[in-house]
């Protein structure tokens, strides 16, 4: 006998986790799904997606802003960085 638990779900939009809040709604009673705003190049794309993927669910959405990210991290992926680097990668010499 399989027991319907209350969960809440990480999402941050993207595909993987757009498929686990969907997943978790067949399987169990989905209370909310929280993204975090963490300042990544993607999160202007993937958290309106979030937010409509549990909207279609009748899901509660929380967005937690995590503002403090770019003061403690450097990275290309994150919206205070640099571009993130294309093309193939060369060894130097």
């Amino acid at each position: 006998m399989r027991v319907a638990m209350k969960v809440v779900v990480l999402c941050s939009g993207g595909m993987d986790s757009v498929t686990a809040l969907h997943w978790a709604r067949q399987e169990h009673s989905v209370v909310a799904a929280i993204s975090f705003d963490y300042g990544s190049k993607h999160n202007p794309r993937e958290l309106p997606c979030a937010a409509e993927q549990a909207a279609r669910l009748g899901v509660r959405h929380e967005l937690v802003p995590l503002r403090f990210m770019d003061r403690l991290f450097a990275s290309h992926l994150l919206a205070s960085g640099g571009a993130i680097p294309t093309g193939t990668t060369r060894p130097t010499t």
